[in-house]
């Protein structure tokens, strides 16, 4: 009988005991979130990557138009009888065309002198004054000069020992602007070039009486008897030719 009651109670004893194994919920402490510390993201600070965008490489854009150029011609007088222009109104395009036969007609049906002296430019032709002016007249540094397939020029003259020599380059294109009988800065694309320009010396002595395009008959008496005369510009007008006033022998279909 002791013996099975010590039994019983060691067997309660054990039963009993095992209930304090529960205060292991200390194991809850590595609830420790503190691995949240890490939110550190400050590590985002190395923004010293915008650091490495030295955009200076775009320092390095200068132009890379070479300052000295060997493969190519230089400028001078030899260039001013290529890519010849013509004086005739059967190279303008028909609808300028056509006006401007009518009006040179009048012209010359009222008593006064017309000399033609540009109709078509060729657009090298264009290239080669505009570039010649603007290096002559408006300081174009020869070594910025544009190039233009088709016209192998060097702008930029060399001394005798092979280095750039600017100021010979800008007196060389001083030659061809004088050369070209240029009077007013020549655009690079030109109504010329377009066929719808054309240039003409237009003289006349006393009254000037000459019909419009309507058939109207139009006396001018004012003694400026030349092509910059604007009464004979409103004429022009009827006929569809607009004066340029600043280039005098200038006309066209829109006045430039």
């Amino acid at each position: 009988m002791l013996v099975s009651a010590c039994d019983s109670s060691d067997v309660i004893a054990l039963i009993i005991t095992p209930t304090p194994t529960f205060t292991p919920t200390a194991t809850f402490t590595p609830t420790p979130t503190v691995t949240q510390t890490p939110t550190p993201t400050v590590t985002p600070t190395p923004t010293a990557t915008p650091t490495s965008k030295p955009t200076t490489t775009q320092t390095h854009t200068p132009s890379v138009r070479p300052t000295v150029r060997t493969d190519c011609e230089p400028s001078g007088l030899q260039w001013i009888a290529r890519f010849p222009s013509s004086n005739a109104t059967a190279d303008l395009i028909p609808s300028f065309r056509s006006g401007a036969d009518r009006f040179i007609a009048a012209l010359k049906a009222a008593g006064a002198n017309v000399l033609l002296s540009e109709t078509y430019r060729p657009r090298e032709r264009a290239y080669l004054m505009h570039t010649a002016y603007r290096i002559a007249r408006e300081n174009l540094d020869p070594r910025s000069a544009d190039v233009m397939d088709g016209v192998n020029i060097c702008w930029l003259q060399k001394d005798a020992r092979g280095n750039p020599d600017v100021a010979a380059s800008k007196a060389t294109a001083e030659l061809m602007v004088l050369a070209y009988q240029i009077v007013y800065p020549p655009a690079l694309n030109s109504r010329h070039s377009e066929r719808r320009a054309i240039d003409m010396t237009i003289l006349w002595q006393s009254d000037l009486k000459i019909a419009d395009a309507n058939g109207k008959l139009i006396t001018i008496t004012t003694t400026l008897r030349n092509g910059d005369n604007p009464e004979l510009h409103k004429v022009g007008a009827t006929y569809g030719l607009i004066k340029l006033v600043n280039d005098p022998p200038h006309w066209s279909d829109d006045g430039h």
